[in-house]
């Protein structure tokens, strides 16, 4: 090994910085798949819990709000959906190989198009209810879906940016 070797060694230790996406280390991903979970996870309960408040509002005071109360029904459900799967993704974290950190691509860009796919759906509940004047239920059910959407698209998406290319 020549002196140019050992030069570079310094440099090599230190790129697993989040800032050089190049080279990303196994923990540096669980610590960045650790992050996102508990997003989706505190995202989950505050769906949940807000939901779940408002329902009971709702329904306890006998509140003719249809919009409202099935608004307030797809936070909550939706919300403990993605709760669960945060808190089963926490429980399940595990260092990664490359091999390991494609299949979590693909699983994100994989939900990137679920939530596109869920923006779209609310957005046409929401504009056929109004066209054919179905109620306003439905149109809080729409409201729902599409929150959820955009704020895993969201967060997926920012995800996704902090890994940088995986490729």
């Amino acid at each position: 090994m020549g002196a140019g070797a050992f030069a570079s060694a310094p440099i090599a230790l230190f790129r697993d910085t989040l800032s050089d996406k190049q080279d990303m280390w196994a923990d540096t991903l669980m610590a960045l798949e650790r992050m996102h979970l508990e997003r989706m996870l505190v995202w989950g309960l505050m769906s949940f819990g807000s939901g779940s408040a408002i329902l009971a509002l709702v329904v306890l005071r006998h509140m003719p709000a249809a919009l409202l109360k099935n608004f307030a029904l797809q936070m909550a459900v939706w919300g403990a959906i993605i709760a669960l799967f945060a808190m089963r993704g926490i429980n399940q974290l595990h260092l990664r190989d490359f091999a390991g950190a494609q299949a979590v691509v693909s699983l994100l860009w994989l939900n990137v198009g679920l939530a596109v796919g869920f923006v779209a759906t609310g957005l046409v509940l929401m504009i056929a209810s109004w066209r054919w004047q179905q109620g306003s239920s439905v149109i809080g059910a729409g409201l729902a879906i599409v929150l959820h959407g955009l704020v895993i698209l969201a967060l997926d998406g920012h995800f996704l940016g902090a890994m940088g290319p995986v490729a």
